[in-house]
């Protein structure tokens, strides 16, 4: 979900001395406002086989179009890769068996710019999500490879499900409870590392207050703190901006949010 872009998850704190938290409601992520800063990533997809050099870890599997065991992975555990012509690549991935990731990316006929298509239901209500994107070359073409392969510099998403945009907050003092996609998080500003229920990755998530109209959120899977994202509400209660950082690959991002 859009949610975990930042950090993983999504959580709002209450202000203290309040009758309700300027939290609290529905929020609907505005596609404009995003903003990422992240490095290059780089594919290597020559004869048979592909690799993901800058992937979290990094792995290679034959492009073949058969599913391949791949571990490490916190969302998904098979994948499968083919190659329809010179330009394309399609991807399926498998989590416990099902498939629940489609893409496609497409490479333009001058070889600058790649263009993705992608529905995920790897969220805890299995609800489709579509999400479209692109990337610009970084660096020359690699030389008797498909065109995929060389590193791009991804935007921010052009578009994305409206599902996948939304959330609803509740607060009832220091206790907050997330809802997004089937997905739960109950959990106590300056308490422990809760779970994020129905989540495939298993998130715990912690927060704390950082202001009356501020909170930080860290989150961590498999004992590694994997994102922390700052969320201020504006004074006049109607937006929310949510600043990011990604551990596992060093990347920020930022985005704007509407209250419903």
């Amino acid at each position: 979900m859009l949610w975990k872009l930042a950090a993983g998850g999504l959580i709002f704190a209450t202000a203290p001395a309040l009758a309700q938290s300027p939290f609290d409601g529905t929020w609907k992520a505005q596609l404009s406002s995003m903003k990422n800063q992240a490095k290059p990533q780089t594919y290597a997809l020559q004869g048979s086989t592909y690799r993901c050099v800058t992937c979290t870890p990094p792995y290679s599997v034959p492009a073949d179009g058969q599913f391949h065991k791949v571990t490490g992975m916190d969302y998904w555990d098979e994948v499968a890769i083919s190659t329809p012509d010179d330009r394309t690549v399609t991807y399926q991935f498998k989590r416990a068996g099902q498939v629940i990731a489609n893409n496609t990316s497409t490479i333009s006929a001058d070889g600058l710019t790649l263009s993705t298509v992608s529905s995920n239901t790897n969220n805890g209500a299995g609800t489709p999500v579509e999400t479209k994107g692109s990337a610009t070359r970084v660096g020359k073409p690699a030389a008797g490879a498909h065109l995929l392969s060389g590193s791009w510099a991804f935007a921010p998403p052009t578009a994305v499900s409206d599902a996948g945009m939304t959330v609803s907050i509740k607060t009832d003092g220091d206790k907050l409870q997330l809802t997004s996609l089937g997905e739960t998080l109950n959990a106590t500003f300056g308490g422990p590392f809760a779970l994020n229920e129905g989540d495939p990755g298993k998130t715990m998530t912690k927060a704390e207050r950082v202001g009356p109209r501020s909170m930080r959120l860290t989150d961590m899977r498999g004992g590694k703190v994997v994102g922390v994202t700052t969320y201020t509400v504006a004074p006049d209660g109607k937006t929310l901006t949510g600043m990011g950082r990604n551990m596992l690959n060093g990347s920020t991002n930022s985005f704007t949010a509407t209250k419903q």
